[in-house]
């Protein structure tokens, strides 16, 4: 499939510090064709201002700012996905404030789907700390029939 129309929805909560590099990382995705929807959840700091000021005006960006916070960013997801019209979009995607994703990310999650025809896609991820620690979160290898009614597929 050539540049897959991919939604990408990013769950915000007091993220001022690492949004803006999480939304360009998501933007610059390669070989796909990316929308992204950012669902602030109260946000208290200056998470709000960053997005409207540096994404309000871009096209491929849609900011939704909830009222409350509804206390985690699953509960957020959730919401996001009745809110927001995914017809037209043969992919979507999940995303934490506090990522940064590798240019080839999504193209790389959609090859793999499309060559076992699976219809979902979890990877590793590598958290890094200031000081320069780094380590790699990798999925669990004991997973049983269930799981994924009851744990998240990936770490973020």
């Amino acid at each position: 499939m050539i540049n897959p129309k991919i939604l990408v929805i990013l769950a915000s909560y007091n993220g001022s510090k690492w949004i803006g590099r999480q939304i360009d990382s998501v933007l610059q995705q390669e070989n796909v064709s990316v929308h992204l929807y950012i669902s602030d959840d109260g946000s208290v700091d200056d998470t709000i201002n960053i997005l409207n000021e540096h994404y309000g005006n871009n096209s491929l960006v849609t900011i939704s700012k909830n009222q409350f916070n509804g206390g985690s960013a699953g509960l957020n997801f959730i919401s996001s996905i009745r809110s927001v019209d995914v017809r037209g979009y043969e992919y979507i995607a999940y995303c934490d404030q506090d990522d940064i994703w590798n240019l080839q990310k999504l193209s790389t999650a959609v090859e793999s789907m499309e060559n076992t025809q699976s219809q979902g896609y979890s990877s590793a991820v590598l958290a890094f700390w200031p000081d320069g620690y780094e380590k790699l979160l990798s999925q669990s290898i004991s997973i049983r029939k269930a799981d994924f009614l009851f744990e998240g597929a990936g770490q973020g």
